[in-house]
């Protein structure tokens, strides 16, 4: 910064030169006009470095310090002086991951509820609306999409999951209007849980029959014309209903996902950070509780997507039926699949694009195992003293059946039959189970007459199948 010199004078006895009080001196060279004091400045030590007074080109340095001197100052100036507090960067880094996660855990959920508010306002409503209005036009002969209880069946608890994610929102909402560095989450998530817990237990409990009953309706001419007009609507685009019918099974582990980081990511010191690891603790508490329940619906979807794409095949998804395991191409000179289900074996051959062609299938109920040993021949025999064509819940009977497959070694054939053994005599458990209980309601009091009926009508399905 210069300072202009009109109001100062030079020292008489020193007309053309001026000392600065620094061990340098410096004069003007001519081509200063000394006449004009104006436009001569004043230099402070403190704000110039000696090399950038060596380079002005309207000044000469006469430096009467040694070189030694000179050298000193150069390293002075070379000095990086570091008075950074790593500490504070990486809480400030910590805050904004702990700040970032919030925002998260407020999106998600949003995003999560506006799912919810889809299938409440799209598709129950409606069909609800629809069956009413068929109700009174049934002279017309006008058929409704589904009825009461296929509703209650295919959606389940959808309508509490909304209310309980729509005050999971409102909760966060008022929190985050009064939002700062010091603020609290944990209080307003530990509110959360009961009835998380609550309903998505009966989410998971009713996940089979809410794909079984989706399965049998999407056939039905009524209720497959109402969906395709339901999802011309541009809010439906990309989506499919059976997609929004499995967001909740993704729903915890989003919850463990992200309240798990945000526990990690908050300070020690922060007064959040105690009630943090509490619901961390109990989010992680909750997702071992539903593990298993969770992958149960995976093996749903997956009994219903190989049902998908096999063409042929003369019976329905089962709420019941489970993929025990499989194997694809069992010999080089076969291109066959079979699968193991908890209630039945099945034969498929495999075409273009990953489509399957139904080539038959055994009931397990009784059937028998056996190993054919022959020489470098590993295969298997699986006989049924009856074979069942089952449509809808009804199983029509026909001719026992046999059939042999191969297998690639000893091993793989050893491996298949434990499979098989241990599949049949599970039926057999069930079956003795079902029949104990049928027994001890017959003989129940009178009363409970609804409920008898409700067990046998069950237990004689489960047998047929």
């Amino acid at each position: 910064m210069h300072i202009l010199l009109k109001d100062r004078k030079l020292p008489k006895e020193e007309p053309g030169n001026y000392m600065l009080n620094f061990p340098y001196q410096i004069s003007l060279k001519s081509a200063c006009n000394m006449s004009d004091p104006s436009i001569l400045s004043s230099i402070s030590s403190s704000s110039l470095r000696y090399s950038d007074m060596t380079s002005c080109s309207s000044l000469s340095v006469e430096p009467t310090l040694s070189q030694k001197d000179i050298d000193q100052f150069d390293i002075i100036d070379s000095l990086d002086y570091d008075d950074i507090d790593d500490n504070i960067i990486d809480q400030e880094i910590m805050h904004q991951q702990r700040e970032a996660l919030i925002r998260k855990l407020y999106d998600t959920e949003k995003n999560y509820l506006q799912i919810l508010d889809l299938v409440l306002n799209s598709f129950i409503m409606p069909l609800r609306k629809n069956i009413n209005k068929s109700s009174l036009s049934f002279l017309g002969l006008r058929k409704p999409p589904c009825t009461e209880r296929e509703i209650n069946w295919l959606f389940s608890n959808f309508e509490d999951l909304h209310k309980v994610h729509f005050d999971n929102l409102t909760s966060l909402d008022d929190r985050l209007s009064i939002w700062g560095p010091t603020q609290i989450i944990s209080d307003v998530i530990q509110t959360w849980f009961t009835s998380l817990q609550q309903q998505y237990h009966i989410y998971f409990d009713h996940y089979d029959i809410l794909i079984t009953t989706y399965e049998r309706l999407s056939r039905y001419q009524p209720f497959k014309k109402f969906i395709e007009t339901i999802m011309k609507n541009d809010t439906l685009k990309g989506t499919t209903l059976l997609s929004l019918l499995q967001s909740p099974v993704s729903c915890i582990q989003r919850y463990q996902d992200i309240l798990t980081t945000l526990a990690d990511n908050t300070s020690q010191m922060h007064p959040d950070y105690i009630g943090l690891m509490q619901c961390k603790a109990r989010i992680q508490n909750i997702a071992a509780e539903f593990k298993f329940k969770i992958e149960d619906c995976k093996n749903v979807d997956q009994v219903y997507n190989i049902l998908r794409v096999m063409i042929g095949h003369p019976f329905s998804v089962k709420a019941e039926r489970r993929l025990l395991y499989l194997r694809n191409k069992f010999s080089s000179s076969s291109n066959r699949s079979y699968f193991l289900f908890s209630d039945i074996f099945v034969i498929a051959r495999r075409k273009h694009s990953g489509i399957l062609q139904y080539k038959g299938h055994i009931v397990l109920d009784r059937a028998k195992v056996r190993a054919l040993t022959k020489e470098d021949d590993w295969s298997i025999e699986i006989s049924s003293p009856f074979q069942g064509v089952d449509s809808l819940n009804t199983t029509f009977m026909v001719s026992p059946t046999s059939h042999i497959i191969s297998t690639y070694s000893q091993e793989e054939q050893t491996k298949w039959i434990l499979y098989l053994k241990n599949t049949i005599a599970n039926i057999s458990q069930q079956n003795k189970i079902m029949i104990n209980s049928s027994k001890t309601i017959t003989s129940s009091p009178t009363h409970s007459i609804k409920r008898q009926n409700t067990i046998t009508s069950s237990s004689e399905s489960s047998t047929s199948s």
